[in-house]
Formats: C-alpha cells, sequence, structure tokens
C-alpha cells in the first residue's frame, strides 16, 4: 500500500565561516546518501555546495526505477522508468521500456519492494525517493543494483543516511565504496538530526540527540 501519511525526517548542517571558506576553496560539496541494498551500489542522493547552515528534508515514501547497467564507480545513473510512489508489498515487472501494474505480495514485509526484469537486457533497478535541500526539492534514486533478464529482486526501504564533502560529487552517482570520514545517522522515528562540521577532520559530528517532532 502507499502511505497516506509517511514519517518526516530532517536533518541540519551547521558549518562556521572559516569551514565554508575553505570548503569553497577546494570547490568541495556535501553529498548525502543511503545505505545501499544488500550486494548493491550506493546512489548520492543529493549533493550541493554548503550556504552556512543547510537543512534536508524527506518523508518515508518511496518509488522504483530501472535504468541502464552500472558501468563504473561514480558513474550516473541513467533512468529508464519510475514508478512514483510505488506501493510497498507489491512486484514491479519492468517490461523493457516501462513497469507494468503492481501485483500485492502480503508476505512480504512492510517498507519492501519487489522488482523484476523482464526485458531481455540486464538493467539497474532501484528506490527513488523526493529530498528537498534548504527548499527545493527532487526526485532521486537512493540506491541500485544490476539485475539480468528474467531475474527478480527485493528491495527494502533503509533508514541509514551518510553525509560527508568532496570536490566533484553529483548527485545521481554510484559509488563502490563510501568515503571513511563519512558520517552514519540512523533515522527510525519522526526526527530531526543537527550535526556541525569539523573543518580539522573533515567530517561531520553529530551534535544532538534524535528529538521527536510534533
Amino acid at each position: 500500500m502507499i502511505e497516506p501519511h509517511p514519517t518526516a525526517h530532517a536533518l541540519v548542517l551547521s558549518f562556521d565561516e572559516g569551514a565554508l571558506s575553505r570548503l569553497r576553496e577546494r570547490k568541495a560539496r556535501v553529498a548525502v546518501a543511503k545505505r545501499a541494498s544488500r550486494g548493491g551500489w550506493t546512489v548520492v542522493w543529493a549533493a550541493w555546495e554548503p550556504s552556512g547552515n543547510d537543512e534536508i528534508a524527506w518523508t518515508e515514501r518511496y518509488g522504483v526505477f530501472a535504468g541502464h547497467t552500472l558501468s563504473h564507480d561514480k558513474a550516473p545513473i541513467g533512468v529508464l522508468a519510475c514508478v512514483y510512489p510505488a506501493a510497498d508489498r507489491a512486484l514491479y515487472t519492468f517490461h523493457g521500456e516501462t513497469f507494468g501494474p503492481p501485483q500485492v505480495e502480503p508476505d512480504l514485509a512492510r517498507g519492501g519492494f519487489d522488482v523484476r526484469n523482464a526485458s531481455d537486457k540486464s538493467a539497474s533497478f532501484g528506490l527513488v525517493q523526493f529530498l528537498t535541500v534548504n527548499g527545493e526539492s527532487r526526485l532521486s534514486a537512493t540506491s541500485a543494483i544490476e539485475m539480468a533478464p528474467m531475474v527478480p529482486a527485493s528491495l527494502a526501504a533503509q533508514h541509514e543516511l551518510h553525509v560527508w564533502t568532496a570536490p566533484g560529487v553529483v548527485a545521481g552517482q554510484i559509488l563502490q565504496h563510501l568515503p571513511a570520514r563519512a558520517l552514519t545517522i540512523r533515522f527510525e522515528s519522526r526526527t530531526t538530526m543537527r550535526c556541525t562540521y569539523d573543518q580539522m577532520h573533515d567530517a561531520f559530528h553529530l551534535i544532538t540527540e534524535p528529538r521527536n517532532s510534533l
């Protein structure tokens, strides 16, 4: 089913003026990504130039996508078809250009999505989610896995967020490995998290405990 009132989350990132100046000199950007599904690639969910006090917001509402095969580290995802929003506990079959109607799968756990590649070529599949950064929204992939023809796979909603800075990073890039300095934050309930950027270690630090939103 499609959740009518999905859980909302927010992340606030703070930078002092010295850190902002240094990041601009490096032409570094902030990047956020979700934990990859088992056997899949991490995808840069969003990337932007820091502004000093950045706010990222999203809800736990998902879609599914099919795309070109995954070629190499840091390559962009080429989306072929997308269904948003998608019902969880359902199977979506890709026919080469579009997805067919969802088929209910009651044995799937809540937050789980099954996909099946019914085309004659390998393709990538994953979840998409809306993310708002400083008031600007975009729908972007959060993970990707490559599938051969006629092969099914299960995709699951992930609640771990990774955040780091790097030059040249852009939304939609696939990553084999996350930077070691990336901060991992787990969102489970209706929460807001706040982090500060440490210029000396080029890393973010959580500065508050999870706070339940009203």
